[in-house]
């Protein structure tokens, strides 16, 4: 059975993705991905190669995994978490809790914070 985000959003009423602005962080590639054509961060011990990193997280791919996802939520939380440290808790807290919430669903306007996707935040768009 081949898994697919259509399967996994079968059976919800909305689906409201939480990331953070901007390409993927350093928790997968330290630094620029593959900057000397070396893998870094978590993609060296998954034995990630570039093209395994484009296809999962590059928002410059359309059809990469990242962006499909973006696409298929009905709502993205878009924080601004690359900011803070991993300590830096209430920081995070803060941040989220007055983060937009970008929607094209109606119903989910009424969300504190949410907003009809007029200005495009990258890696929440």
């Amino acid at each position: 059975m081949k898994l697919t985000f259509e399967g996994l959003l079968k059976n919800c009423q909305a689906v409201i993705y939480l990331t953070r602005r901007t390409d993927e962080t350093v928790f997968i590639s330290k630094g620029l991905p593959f900057e000397g054509g070396k893998p870094s961060g978590l993609a060296e011990p998954l034995g990630m190669n570039k093209t395994g990193f484009e296809n999962i997280y590059s928002l410059d791919n359309h059809e990469s995994s990242f962006s499909s996802a973006l696409k298929a939520a009905d709502a993205v939380w878009c924080t601004d978490w690359s900011k803070f440290s991993a300590y830096e808790l209430v920081g995070i807290a803060l941040d989220a809790w007055n983060s937009p919430t970008l929607t094209k669903n109606q119903h989910l306007e009424k969300i504190s914070n949410a907003a009809l996707p007029t200005v495009k935040i990258r890696g929440c768009q």
